[in-house]
């Protein structure tokens, strides 16, 4: 299907349920987001909000979620990871936040370890059509060589998909970098 063919199809699906959605390097899940999620995401009829860097450990999974719920939201998502770095104590965490309304599901999981964290995939079903979300987040400070097997490895998860997909994040790289990276040629985005 073609990039106008997926947009038409979009399109007619959308019926007032599926709206444009955010992206959000939120850099921490603070009252600030939730406000977002409750006011400006709600006001806008927006039914995808994606983020990253949102420093929410596993052990805190349980009290982000219910925040979530409360604001009308479920998501999809990985804890972030520890970190002696970070003034939270924590690093990277993704998430795909949607309203309960859409037919979304958990795409699988990408089974490199240098992206734990780092990677969540959700599919969105359509009439017709199944379109995979990646949300990313790539390290900060590594560059592309210190970013080359979460790169190689993503690019493999993409290779490996049958349907459409979308993938969206903080790449931590400029697109000059990305480009000088195999990624674009082996995902043929």
């Amino acid at each position: 299907m073609s990039v106008e063919g997926l947009a038409q199809q979009l399109e007619e699906d959308r019926v007032g349920s599926i709206a444009p959605g955010y992206f959000v390097n939120c850099t921490s899940f603070t009252d600030t987001v939730k406000s977002f999620l409750t006011e400006s995401a709600a006001t806008d009829a927006h039914s995808l909000v994606c983020l990253a860097e949102h420093h929410q450990p596993y052990w805190r999974f349980k009290q982000f979620r219910k925040d979530l719920k409360k604001c009308g939201w479920a998501a999809i998502a990985a804890p972030a990871l520890a970190s002696p770095k970070s003034e939270t104590g924590t690093q990277a965490g993704v998430a795909i936040c949607y309203r309960p309304h859409l037919d979304i599901g958990q795409a699988p999981p990408i089974g490199a370890t240098c992206l734990e964290g780092r990677f969540v995939a959700a599919h969105l079903r359509l009439k017709g059509n199944t379109i995979t979300i990646i949300v990313i987040y790539l390290e900060t400070g590594a560059g592309t060589s210190g970013n080359a097997d979460r790169l190689r490895e993503l690019a493999a998860y993409v290779l490996a998909l049958s349907g459409p997909w979308i993938i969206i994040g903080d790449w931590n790289l400029t697109p000059a970098e990305l480009a000088s990276t195999p990624f674009l040629t082996w995902t043929g985005g």
